[in-house]
C-alpha cells in the first residue's frame, strides 16, 4: 500500500494506480483514470505529471531539544504561528540547508526505503485531534503552541527509533528534520 500526498485538485481526478513499468507501453509511475482519454475516447490511464510520490533524501534531528510550544520563540519578529516557529527554530538548531520538520508520512516513507531511522524526536502528525483519554488529545501540542503538562493535557507524537510514542507537550525532545 502506498499513501499518496496529493493536492485537493489532484485528488478530484479519482482513481490512481502505481505502475511498476512491467506492462508493455507504460513507464514506471503514478497514473490516474481519465474517462475521456485514449484513442477511442473510452478512457485510459494517464500519467500524473508533476506530482510524483517523493521520499525524503535525508532525516536528522535538531542539535537541541525543545518543548511543544514554538509560537513564542520569534514573536518579536512577527512569527506567532507554532508551525512557522518550529520551522524557524530547526533552521537555527542543526537543520538548515533545506530541511523542514518531518511529518508522519515522510518518516514512514524514509523507513520503508532505508530501514530503521535510528533517531527520536517530535514530528508533525497532520492530525487535527485524536482523543487519547478523556480530556487529552493528540494534536501536535495544539499546532505547536502548548507546553502544558498535567493529567488532562495535549500531546504531540514522538518518533522513537522506529516506533511512535505519545509525548506530553512539556517534554523536551529534538525535532525530526526531513530533506
Amino acid at each position: 500500500m502506498v499513501h499518496l500526498s496529493l493536492s485537493p485538485e489532484t485528488r478530484k481526478k479519482g482513481c490512481f494506480i502505481f505502475d511498476d513499468g512491467a506492462d508493455a507501453g507504460r513507464e514506471k509511475g503514478l497514473y490516474y483514470w481519465d474517462s475521456t482519454a485514449g484513442a477511442t475516447g473510452a478512457g485510459d490511464w494517464v500519467p500524473l505529471a508533476g506530482e510524483a510520490i517523493t521520499f525524503p533524501t535525508a532525516v536528522r534531528t535538531t542539535t537541541a531539544p525543545h518543548d511543544g510550544k514554538f509560537d513564542d520563540d520569534y514573536a518579536s519578529e512577527g512569527i506567532t504561528n507554532g508551525r512557522q516557529g518550529m520551522q524557524r527554530w530547526i533552521q537555527e538548531n542543526g537543520c538548515s540547508d533545506g530541511y523542514h520538520p518531518c511529518d508522519a508520512i515522510e518518516l514512514i516513507r524514509y523507513a520503508q526505503k532505508n530501514g530503521d531511522i535510528g533517531l527520536s524526536g517530535w514530528y508533525s502528525t497532520g492530525i487535527t485531534a485524536v482523543m487519547v483519554e478523556a480530556g487529552s488529545l493528540i494534536n501536535d501540542c495544539e499546532g505547536w503552541t502548548n507546553n502544558q503538562g498535567g493529567p488532562l493535557q495535549d500531546y504531540g507524537l514522538r518518533w522513537n527509533d522506529g516506533g511512535v510514542l505519545n509525548a506530553g507537550c512539556s517534554g523536551l525532545y529534538p525535532v525530526m528534520c526531513c530533506k
